[in-house]
């Protein structure tokens, strides 16, 4: 490209080059003191509504695991139906009843988020309830650090997802092949390479960072969270 200037003639050459420079930005120690909330022995399949009263409890909202479960979490019972075993979509609802330890499952991000909005409304609260899935580690861990818990879906123990069995998607045709392995824990801690999490199972626990968010990965990067 040749550009002229009074008494100037010069050449300009575009290139496709593209330079990527590396920062690092160390971060400081993070940690947001949830109360541990067991899912035992009420809620069996309970881990993510359990994981969201434990959030609730930490900005003060006095409200039990088995009444977050009863009362806001969308639930939709399984039927059977032409010889087919029929059952809800946990993208939108919970399959079955986190009480019940053979014919309750898992849920995702949204009903839970949906379920976190339901109680803020009902009790006038100055919270809001957003689904952050999709954000990437940085992203996490920078909730974190302003005081924002995280309600994360990994697995039990971090290991790849696995699928066993299934049913068929009320209102529709597909054939839903069921994890075996999903759990959803409460990140709320940072420190040196290690993530802190509030387990269901276990109350509060120390896990690898990189594993971690590997496996935050695997389970589709689900997140919710609550802020004031």
């Amino acid at each position: 490209l040749l550009k002229e200037e009074p008494g100037i003639m010069y050449e300009h050459h575009a290139t496709r080059d593209v330079f990527y420079f590396q920062t690092f930005i160390p971060l400081e120690e993070s940690y947001i003191d949830v109360p541990n909330v067991l899912q035992n022995p009420e809620l069996p399949h309970g881990c993510e509504i359990t994981s969201l009263t434990a959030i609730l409890n930490y900005y003060g909202a006095d409200v039990s695991k088995t009444t977050m479960a009863d009362d806001y979490l969308k639930k939709v019972p399984f039927t059977m139906r032409n010889g087919k075993r029929i059952g809800a979509d946990p993208h939108r609802a919970f399959p079955g009843n986190p009480r019940d330890l053979s014919d309750g499952w898992y849920v995702f991000a949204e009903p839970i988020k949906e379920a976190a909005e339901k109680f803020i409304s009902t009790n006038d609260l100055a919270l809001s309830a957003e689904n952050i899935s999709g954000s990437s580690r940085e992203e996490l861990l920078d909730y974190i650090e302003k005081g924002i818990p995280i309600v994360t879906w990994v697995t039990l123990d971090l290991s790849k997802p696995r699928t066993r069995g299934g049913w068929y998607i009320e209102g529709f045709n597909d054939f839903y092949p069921s994890l075996i392995n999903s759990h959803a824990v409460v990140l709320m801690g940072w420190k040196d390479g290690k993530v802190r999490a509030m387990n269901p199972h276990h109350g509060s626990v120390t896990y690898d960072e990189k594993t971690f968010f590997d496996n935050y990965e695997a389970m589709g990067s689900q997140a919710v969270i609550i802020q004031e």
